[in-house]
């Protein structure tokens, strides 16, 4: 992760995880990269990255800077980088690629200067300070982005992208909140005709960041109403399980707490100090997956999710994963967060018993802090107590491990 250069944006992605954790939280799964470039002359993102031109952002004040790194993740959050490729029923042509294929169903300038207007009147009833020159209609509130897109599709002229569309024009000839005519100044062209959203941008596991996100500001009481409600479809299901998460580890390991001395290492590489949560007995946390053929691989790909927030957040001294579906198909330690692996590769897509993992446990004579194991329930349990925390974590709400703590994916 590179060093934020601008000072200025700096102090306001720290004054943002302070006052605003919501978009706080959004903000540090961002990667920063300076580019003062023609094309860059504010700040863009691709859903992974943040894009900021120095110059501009040495312009802002720390409250400005603030608003500008929450209208860029609201992009990702509203799902900005993926929806506008999608069939727009209300318009069947099209508006070119993007480098990586991707077929434009909505006028990109239009698009975006609707998701810019949908955006800063939710920070604006989220308690922002709105940059003056910001494109904002208070008749838009309780639209969606696609509404405020039609309302501007009726009114605006084409911008022509790939030789298509029709004649010259503004397609963000709108009001800022100033007054003034002319296009938003103070946010780029976040949704970029020929680059769309970054090839690594995955909608789906953003929006699980969001879900930990909204349970980090709820838990401080810091999570705007507005927000609450745009987010309740997408957040409910899994509210719990981050929550629930938490709770577990900090009933079972008594004496974690918040150390100045070892600063939190996701702040520190924004040049931000922030304690961290640390405690001297997690000292092996074994998580075990369950690769039966009755869980998707998609609830695989969440499994290693949960996997990896435990590494960044709890920092054990060792982490052991263990595959099994009817019998162990894989066991790998891991003792440094750089370590973790983004994926892997799961074995075995046979039967379902949950015996092997505590039957290795005891073979090995490992004491673990927890065992963390992730399944859908569908299997055969141990006949007793193995006597150290356990949680289940399960895809499912059919039935309830005989021991431990159950929570679920879904509920």
């Amino acid at each position: 992760m590179a060093t934020i250069s601008s000072p200025i944006l700096r102090k306001g992605l720290q004054n943002l995880c302070v006052i605003q954790p919501f978009w706080g939280a959004l903000a540090l799964h961002m990667e920063f990269v300076r580019d003062d470039s023609e094309r860059n002359p504010t700040l863009r993102t691709d859903g992974k990255r943040i894009y900021y031109n120095h110059t501009f952002c040495q312009t802002l004040t720390p409250g400005f800077a603030s608003f500008v790194l929450a209208h860029e993740v609201s992009h990702p959050m509203l799902q900005h980088l993926s929806r506008p490729f999608k069939p727009n029923p209300k318009d069947q042509r099209t508006y070119g690629k993007t480098k990586n294929g991707k077929v434009w169903h909505y006028h990109p300038d239009i698009y975006n200067c609707a998701g810019d207007r949908v955006i800063n009147l939710m920070l604006k009833d989220s308690g922002f300070q709105i940059w003056p020159k910001s494109l904002i209609d208070k008749s838009d509130r309780g639209l969606t982005t696609e509404q405020v897109y039609d309302k501007l599709f009726q009114d605006t002229t084409f911008i022509e992208i790939d030789g298509q569309g029709e004649g010259t024009g503004t397609a963000c000839s709108t009001q800022p909140a100033d007054g003034s005519a002319g296009p938003d100044p103070t946010i780029g062209r976040d949704l970029d005709p020929s680059e769309g959203p970054a090839s690594d941008f995955d909608p789906q596991e953003f929006t699980e960041i969001v879900v930990k996100a909204a349970s980090i500001a709820k838990a401080q009481g810091k999570l705007p109403a507005n927000v609450a409600e745009m987010i309740k479809e997408a957040t409910e299901p899994q509210y719990p399980v981050y929550m629930l998460l938490e709770r577990f580890v900090d009933s079972t390991i008594h004496d974690e707490d918040y150390s100045w001395r070892r600063p939190h290492r996701d702040f520190m590489s924004r040049g931000i100090i922030l304690p961290s949560a640390y405690s001297e007995r997690i000292s092996h946390v074994v998580l075990v997956y369950d690769t039966s053929g009755s869980v998707p691989d998609a609830d695989l790909a969440r499994f290693h999710r949960v996997g990896g927030d435990i590494i960044r957040r709890l920092e054990p001294r060792k982490l052991t994963v263990v595959q099994c579906d009817a019998g162990i198909s894989g066991v790998r330690h891991i003792e440094k967060r750089s370590d973790w692996p983004r994926t892997i590769k799961c074995k075995g897509r046979g039967g379902t018993s949950f015996v092997p993992p505590f039957d290795l446990v005891k073979r090995e004579k490992w004491q673990p802090s927890c065992l963390v194991y992730l399944t859908d329930m569908y299997g055969d349990f141990p006949p007793r107590d193995p006597g150290f925390p356990t949680l289940w974590v399960s895809t499912t709400k059919e039935s309830k491990a005989p021991f431990g703590t159950t929570i679920y994916f879904n509920g």
